[in-house]
Order: C-alpha cells, then structure tokens, then sequence
C-alpha cells in the first residue's frame, strides 16, 4: 500500500532527481541517463543519501527554490 504523502515524496523526489541531471549533466535525452558518469554519480548519491534537499542541490550546483 502506498499512502498520499509517500507517493508525494516520491514525486518530489524524482523531480529534484530529473531537475539535478538536466543541469549538472546537460541530458536531454532518455538514453543518456545510462552514461558511464551519470551511473557513476549515481552510485556516489546513494552512498551519501542522507543529506538535506538544499545541500544535495548546493553540491550539484543546481539553484532551485521551492517558491518556483
């Protein structure tokens, strides 16, 4: 069972996700998410997954504010 707020944070999640690798790795296309770099940083993202949202996204050099 997946309750509203668990699917929300995934979405969320996804969206920080999707936002981080269009800017940090300039992808634009599907079939560039299975660069050797892109998995590579993956691999290193979660390893070190508890971190806030902001420092995630101050690390990656991606400026987002949730007012957008």
């Amino acid at each position: 069972t997946v309750f509203p707020g668990q699917a929300c944070s995934y979405k969320i999640g996804l969206e920080v996700f999707k936002r981080v690798i269009k800017e940090k790795f300039n992808v634009v296309h599907v079939k560039d998410l299975l660069r050797s770099d892109i998995l590579d940083w993956y691999k290193e993202v979660l390893w070190r997954s508890h971190r806030p949202i902001d420092v995630f996204l101050h690390e990656n050099g991606v400026q987002w504010t949730f007012d957008d």
